[in-house]
């Protein structure tokens, strides 16, 4: 364990150099470590920013450049990447005096790790490379101790090497290793959701601007009698109100806004400095949408500026009266919006016809506050960044706990014995036998593990024999050269499966079901595509490795004429018939229904048409089938392997070239070509 934590250790740090040498060589990734307030509240003081170069940037960028060898780091507000950026810090009131173009920028902001720069300057002080000197010296000088141990250790690693495997075959059971994937899956999820969540901080600054915008629209009007003055009888803004033919004129104000109080007053004013205010309105309740009128009564007004410019020795005939609805609803300062008149001898008219009849409330400034930040997937906020790490820190937790009660339980379960490990494997390829010896004209070959004997057993098609005796388990495979045995401890409880066995001779006739095809007793698909992706992938030229697929010609008519017994009896001839024409070596196999595969490896492709001739000719000979004598034809599809294919492909191209074969009246058997058209043989 400490060997497997020390190489998971070493492999992350090596990566790490790496990436660092491979960001300094080609100048594509940097990393910035943040320092002052100028990009407060997004970055602090700390954190750890990885910036990536890119071909192009754009306004709202946060990108990294140097100046006079200070690396800054603010957001890009204009300019272009030819004349040069425009660049501010968020928290800063003026731009950047600097101008970097393009070519000068390091790279844009990707990474951001809250506080990952103050543990960088940790990682990489005096202390800790001091500490780790003293482990690199302390281990080196261990050295020689450990090389003393080494015999009794190897004592004490083989019983761990032997643990270890025992605990991974006790994974082999499907309920263990979905558990075990539960716990790798939801240790995943803890990395991915704390990865995500660490990188962006907890709280992020957004603007608020306070609810309760308030507005105030006014219009004034009063009716008159009939004159020449105006046209009809009534007087509305902005025209004016001549005095000798109204005395009155109502002003009606709408609000919109919270709710409040509101009281009125005229505010009377002269170019010599004389004012006063007189009240058109007490203090009442006033909503939005609910307009409010007053009424001015022009010769008060005009009697009120008269005496006052009588006290004072001015003039009244230029009057501003202006009138002021005060509403108070608890949000800020009260609202105080004025219509803006001139009142003369002659008339009561706007001081400012062109101006807007709605006087609307200054917005108030916009305040900055701190809000948890949210992680997001496709535009949608998830949870917190705080309550993100809560869970991650949490499950990561779970997830550990979980694997260690997990580990536990494997190194307290019973031992998984290796031949139940064997039969749990490759139980269709076992065959217990009793006890028997090899035969002394070949020699006997012992393997170092069952796997060498299970590849021999699916590549030529071959039985795994195996019996108990008093101190283990031999397993035996027999070729035409020589007997591969492998010796394991007992087996308890093995099954035993009974054969027919002529003792006559060493060699024993067997069917092996789940590999054998029971008809014609050759290999079945599943072993012959086995056999197949294993030749593939370990061909020493795979240049000459050639699959050619069979298919026997209107094997459903003859089943409607004569039966279903006649067609077995077809297939069953067919067969034996191509038995004698492969070689020895090349693995033949019924795959389904009226098809038939062949194998070839280390052949080269003029052989293969030499076969595939003599395959047509020998199928096309007449056959006795009980009363009738009736003649097979076969269509033959070849395909030679190429590098980089799997096996999954060579079976496709080889029905493609079936099918190319069967189409073309003048051609029995096709080759597949790299051109995807076969060529006919």
């Amino acid at each position: 364990m400490r060997r497997l934590t020390l190489m998971i250790v070493t492999a992350v740090l090596v990566g790490i150099v790496g990436v660092l040498m491979w960001s300094n060589l080609t100048g594509r990734v940097s990393f910035v470590i943040t320092h002052g307030v100028s990009m407060q509240p997004l970055y602090h003081a700390g954190d750890l920013i990885i910036v990536t170069k890119k071909d192009s940037y754009q306004k709202g960028d946060i990108v990294a450049y140097h100046v006079k060898g200070v690396t800054v780091l603010h957001r890009i507000i204009g300019g272009n990447t030819i004349d040069g950026f425009e660049i501010k810090g968020d928290n800063n009131q003026s731009v950047d005096p600097a101008h970097p173009t393009g070519s000068e920028i390091l790279g844009s902001s990707a990474v951001h790790i809250t506080q990952g720069g103050a543990w960088l300057r940790r990682a990489i002080s005096a202390p800790v490379g001091a500490a780790v000197l003293f482990l690199v010296l302390f281990s080196t000088g261990q050295t020689v101790r450990r090389r003393r141990g080494k015999r009794r250790a190897t004592v004490e690693k083989a019983s761990s090497t032997a643990g270890f495997a025992e605990m991974v075959a006790a994974v082999s059971t499907p309920r263990l290793r979905t558990l075990a994937g539960l716990i790798g899956c939801l240790a995943l999820f803890a990395l991915a959701l704390g990865a995500l969540a660490w990188s962006q901080p907890k709280t992020t600054s957004l603007a608020v601007r306070p609810s309760g915008i308030r507005s105030m629209t006014f219009s004034y009007g009063t009716t008159v009698s009939p004159s020449a003055a105006y046209d009809g009888r009534v007087v509305t803004a902005p025209d004016p109100v001549f005095r000798k033919v109204a005395d009155t004129v109502d002003v009606t104000f709408a609000y919109e806004g919270p709710a409040g109080q509101v009281m009125v007053n005229a505010d009377l004013s002269t170019p010599n400095g004389w004012h006063s205010t007189v009240k058109l309105a007490g203090a009442r309740p006033i909503t939005a949408g609910s307009p409010a009128t007053v009424r001015l009564d022009l010769d008060a007004l005009a009697a009120r500026a008269t005496a006052g410019a009588k006290a004072t020795g001015g003039s009244a005939n230029d009057v501003s009266v202006a009138v002021v609805p005060t509403v108070t609803s608890g949000i800020g300062d009260p609202f105080a919006p004025a219509l803006d008149f001139q009142l003369t001898p002659l008339k009561l008219n706007l001081r400012n016809p062109d101006s807007s009849l709605t006087v609307q409330d200054k917005a108030p400034a916009a305040t900055k506050v701190n809000v948890p930040q949210r992680l997001q997937f496709a535009g949608r906020d998830l949870v917190s960044v705080s309550l993100a790490r809560t869970v991650a820190a949490g499950t990561l937790l779970a997830a550990l706990l979980a694997a260690a009660a997990f580990l536990l339980f494997l190194r307290r379960s019973p031992p998984v014995p290796e031949d139940e490990q064997i039969l749990r494997r490759h139980g269709p390829l076992l065959v217990e036998v009793q006890p028997m010896t090899a035969p002394i004209d070949r020699p006997t070959i012992q393997v170092t593990e069952f796997g060498t004997l299970a590849r021999l057993a699916l590549r030529y098609g071959l039985l795994v024999l195996h019996w108990r005796e008093r101190d283990g388990t031999t397993y035996t495979v027999y070729d035409d050269a020589a007997a591969y045995q492998y010796r394991t401890g007992t087996l308890p409880n093995s099954p035993v499966l009974v054969i027919d066995e002529e003792p006559a001779h060493w060699e024993l006739q067997l069917v092996l079901t789940g590999a054998n095809d029971e008809l014609t007793e050759l290999a079945n698909r599943s072993l012959f595509e086995g056999e197949l992706q294993y030749a593939v992938d370990n061909a020493a030229d795979v240049n000459r490795l050639c699959l050619m697929l069979i298919d026997v010609d209107d094997l459903a008519g003859l089943n409607e004429e004569l039966g279903r017994e006649a067609g077995d009896a077809v297939l069953v001839a067919i067969a034996e018939r191509l038995r004698g024409v492969v070689r020895p070596r090349d693995l033949l196999a019924r795959l389904e229904g009226d098809e038939f595969g062949v194998l070839f490896e280390d052949v080269a492709p003029w052989a293969v048409d030499g076969i595939a001739e003599r395959i047509m000719r020998v199928t096309h000979e007449p056959m006795q089938l009980g009363d009738h004598l009736t003649q097979i034809q076969v269509t033959i599809g070849v395909v030679q392997a190429a590098p980089g294919q799997n096996a999954l492909e060579l079976m496709q191209h080889g029905r493609e070239a079936l099918v190319e074969a069967k189409n073309t009246l003048e051609a029995h058997y096709a080759w597949f070509t790299d051109d995807q058209s076969p060529s006919h043989g």
